[in-house]
């Protein structure tokens, strides 16, 4: 599976006896502006993923008021909201690292520096994945692509949707 923060998460709950490997493009996560704040309803996801203490400690800053200008007073999440959690705001390459190394320590190999280049959607999904300057076609029974906006499992997948999705709806197994 491709990373990214959504691949890792992912990778952080493996399938009963399964092997999980996150091809992580990045070998150091620089700052970019995505994915910094989380809304409180996606905090309750966070416990059950197992990451909130974690994330509470080591990057989480609690947002309890959301403060809109021109839109009346502020509001208090803690209060308003059917979680009665506040929203959180990250330091995001802090946040890829902690949910990277928790699918790591959930038993999922990661390899960084490696790149995905191609997948090829059949009966048996095959990625070619390039790592340390060798390509290797991987089998496996569903591949992810979590590589954001700019998404090149689209392509490889024939559409809009991503090859993930894609491949799922073609096989009554996922």
């Amino acid at each position: 599976m491709a990373a990214g923060l959504g691949g890792a998460a992912l990778a952080k709950v493996p399938p009963d006896g399964k092997r999980v490997l996150v091809v992580e493009r990045e070998t150091q996560f620089r700052d970019r502006v995505r994915g910094e704040y989380l809304q409180p309803w996606g905090v309750p996801e966070v416990q059950k993923l197992g990451l909130f203490e974690t994330l509470r400690d080591r990057c989480a800053n609690e947002q309890p008021f959301q403060d809109v200008i021109g839109m009346g007073p502020a509001r208090d999440l803690r209060k308003t909201t059917p979680q009665q959690l506040p929203a959180w705001t990250f330091f995001h390459p802090a946040m890829q690292e902690i949910v990277l190394d928790a699918a790591r320590v959930a038993g999922a190999e990661i390899w960084r520096g490696a790149s995905v280049r191609e997948v090829r959607l059949r009966s048996n999904p095959t990625a070619l994945v390039e790592r340390e300057g060798h390509a290797r076609e991987l089998s496996a029974r569903l591949i992810v692509a979590a590589d954001g906006r700019s998404s090149m499992a689209r392509n490889w997948g024939g559409s809009h949707r991503s090859a993930a999705v894609k491949n799922c709806s073609e096989r009554a197994s996922c």
